[in-house]
């Protein structure tokens, strides 16, 4: 079996574009990602961290590696001879170049000696550091040559160099095509009990936040740039199911009315606070479980750069979401009804407590911009979900191994993480 990854990196590179593997390596962590010290066991870094990058590096020939922000052993990554030369060259054979991350490391001198061979984004005062080291004697202009010959011999190999004919005029319904498939062809059943789905042309009640406001992708690099969204109360429409009128202008208006209240952006990088999930009466529920066949839950989780997922109304629901599970499963089960929940999530949550109280369990994941439309066709069984889980999902947070070291020490701004866990993950 080919890994994900290394799949990947063969389909982006037999189109003429290379790819770049990354964060290189044991950059595991948002907290502190620019200067954390990983402390762990060569053992544990190069049969499990490592493993993946030497495999996709051997069967995919990746034309550069991106060293990541922190430290491994005390040493930053792009600054590490051992791991950009021994390993990653000597080791594996490595032919094409090795970039930082944006203004990874500390010092220039070092990361040229150690085989980090382009500076992103790239700055005046590393420069002025590089020729000084030059000219007193401490940097052999042989290691530079070597540095600008690896990048030189990935360049002429690139579209932009071989004056690739491009266009500015991309077919965008195509695309959209594509974004569907890949998007339902990632989606994961956990749970089907009784033959709940599919699902054919009925009357839904549609419940949560989420469900009216998908999350597309993660926020910083994991951001997708869409023409456009389709919420699921839309994709639901578009396969011809009756949503109650009622229930979606209540969630519409309390989803304006605090959007509104929120504060602006303070970068793009960063992810808003989500909106508190929208408290709904039980005498409510209860007559839209006389009215309409089926009840549908979306729960949603928005990840990204710069900031690391918690506990409280993140890995374990809310308080909000978990009344309103317990309330509509409540409510529908008397009525013979059956209730599904959609999980729009990046990363796994907390399911064990409250799964045996639904009938259907769908990850649709975070599936960009034809979102509605994608899962549509999987509740109907247009498409048959086929995805399988790449990751585990722990019953509760302190059976993961290292939930005892993560982020580190000091838990605010750690300056050190210990992978006390060692090889005894997964």
């Amino acid at each position: 079996l080919r890994p994900p990854t290394a799949v990947r990196a063969n389909g982006i590179q037999a189109n003429g574009v290379g790819v770049s593997l990354k964060h290189f390596a044991a950059n595991n962590q948002e907290t502190n990602r620019n200067a954390v010290n990983v402390v762990i066991s060569e053992r544990a870094l190069r049969e499990i961290y490592l493993r993946g990058f030497e495999i996709a590096n051997k069967l995919s020939n990746p034309w550069t590696f991106m060293s990541s922000y922190n430290k491994i052993n005390g040493t930053y990554t792009s600054e590490s001879y051992d791991l950009l030369t021994k390993k990653l060259r000597n080791d594996w054979g490595f032919q094409g170049y090795v970039m930082t991350d944006w203004f990874g490391g500390k010092d220039p001198v070092v990361q040229m000696k150690a085989g980090n061979d382009l500076l992103m984004p790239g700055y005046s005062q590393q420069t002025d550091k590089i020729l000084e080291a030059v000219k007193n004697g401490l940097l052999d202009e042989k290691i530079l040559d070597l540095n600008i010959e690896r990048i030189l011999n990935i360049t002429v190999r690139t579209p932009a160099y071989k004056n690739y004919k491009y266009s500015n005029n991309p077919d965008l319904k195509k695309h959209a095509e594509i974004s569907r498939n890949a998007a339902t062809e990632g989606m994961v059943l956990l749970k089907n009990e009784k033959n709940t789905l599919p699902v054919s042309k009925c009357s839904i009640a549609l419940f949560g936040n989420y469900s009216y406001n998908l999350i597309t992708g993660g926020t910083g690099s994991g951001d997708v740039n869409e023409a456009y969204i389709i919420s699921l109360d839309e994709g639901l429409k578009n396969s011809q199911f009756i949503l109650n009128k009622d229930l979606e202008n209540s969630y519409r208006k309390y989803l304006a009315d605090e959007k509104a209240k929120q504060p602006k952006e303070k970068n793009w990088f960063m992810p808003r606070a989500p909106i508190a999930e929208m408290p709904v009466d039980a005498s409510v529920i209860d007559n839209l479980a006389v009215e309409t066949d089926i009840a549908l839950i979306t729960i949603g989780r928005d990840s990204g750069e710069f900031i690391d997922r918690k506990l409280e109304n993140d890995f374990y629901l809310s308080d909000a979401e978990k009344i309103l599970i317990t309330n509509v499963s409540e409510a529908y089960h008397k009525k013979n009804k059956r209730v599904i929940v959609v999980l729009n999530i990046g990363g796994v949550i907390e399911t064990a407590s409250w799964r045996d109280n639904v009938d259907a369990i769908l990850i649709a994941w975070q599936p960009g911009q034809e979102a509605g439309n994608a899962i549509a066709d999987v509740l109907t069984g247009k498409v048959n979900p086929s995805g399988k889980l790449a990751t585990t999902f722990p019953v509760k947070y302190e059976d993961v191994p290292s939930s005892n070291n993560f982020p580190g020490l000091p838990p605010e701004k750690p300056d050190s993480v210990v992978y006390a866990e060692d090889i005894f993950v997964g």
